[in-house]
């Protein structure tokens, strides 16, 4: 992502999915737990979204 390449998005999408599995294989549905597990990368994730990251991509 340092690099501005398309990758690094596929590499944090399949970082977010595996996140999300082990934390329901962990916790369950307990979505309070899922807080300090996922907080940071969803945060990370929704700034990767505003538009000047997003188009700095190739």
């Amino acid at each position: 992502m340092l690099r501005r390449h398309q990758s690094g998005l596929a590499v944090y999408a399949v970082t977010l999915i595996v996140t999300f599995l082990w934390t329901l294989y962990e916790v369950g549905f307990d979505k309070w737990q899922w807080v300090p597990r996922g907080a940071l990368l969803v945060a990370f994730g929704l700034i990767l979204c505003i538009p000047v990251f997003a188009r700095e991509t190739r």
